[in-house]
């Protein structure tokens, strides 16, 4: 079977910024970087799958602070979607290593019936990787993260800057298909800022963000996506 993977590895760092600070620094960045090409025309949707374990080991990992941790969903851009993304995303602090796989609408729905003998049939060593950590994991759909992204992009160091507003999440109903769920708000007046890049970030990026009193977070959607779940174990 012909299988479309990635891997990437690189720095990314989070920071919350208020609305109008960032419509400020979305139009410096304007004059700087190209737009993302489905930001061509504003902000776009992204929808995103949760996995976790059976003793929701990456949750648990990440709320003690590990170092080290990791997460597993599915990403579509459109209820309507054909197909989507099976990613396994690594951290070690600012390091992250993201492994996608390319899989069907059939693909997706499998997975969330907890069925991913699919894999096998992809056999290369990212399905092959996901297929076992899903398996004797018990991996199960746990949470759905909805947002609004407006990202820029830059050749140089791989460099991608994104802006996620309206954040929500849905742990009720995990059927990512679901035109309209029942929707939880996670944020108010800030946004999640994500710069991403290889190597070191590009000069004239850094000196826009200087101008602005960004205080560096490690929030998660996954665990803010997680609100029941986190009120149940305190």
């Amino acid at each position: 079977m012909n299988t479309a993977f990635s891997q990437v590895t690189r720095n990314e760092k989070k920071y919350e910024i208020h609305l109008l600070d960032a419509a400020s620094m979305q139009r410096e960045l304007d004059l700087l970087l190209r737009r993302d090409f489905f930001s061509r025309n504003g902000s776009y949707m992204v929808r995103s799958l949760y996995f976790d374990s059976l003793n929701d080991i990456d949750f648990r990992e990440k709320n003690s602070g590990y170092e080290k941790r990791k997460k597993v969903r599915i990403r579509i851009y459109d209820p309507l979607a054909l197909e989507g993304k099976l990613e396994l995303k690594q951290k070690w602090g600012d390091y992250s290593n993201k492994k996608s796989l390319s899989i069907t609408r059939d693909e997706i729905g499998r997975a969330m019936a907890g069925d991913y003998s699919f894999l096998l049939d992809h056999n290369t060593q990212v399905s092959l990787e996901l297929y076992s950590l899903l398996t004797l994991g018990c991996y199960r759909p746990k949470t759905i993260i909805e947002y609004q992204r407006f990202a820029f992009w830059y050749p140089e160091n791989n460099t991608r800057i994104t802006f996620d507003s309206d954040i929500r999440c849905s742990e009720i109903n995990l059927n990512i298909f679901q035109d309209n769920l029942p929707w939880v708000p996670l944020t108010n007046e800030n946004l999640i800022l994500e710069i991403k890049y290889d190597k070191v970030l590009i000069r004239t990026v850094s000196d826009v963000l200087k101008k602005y009193k960004l205080n560096q977070v490690s929030v998660s959607k996954y665990m803010v996506g997680r609100p029941i779940y986190a009120h149940s174990i305190m």
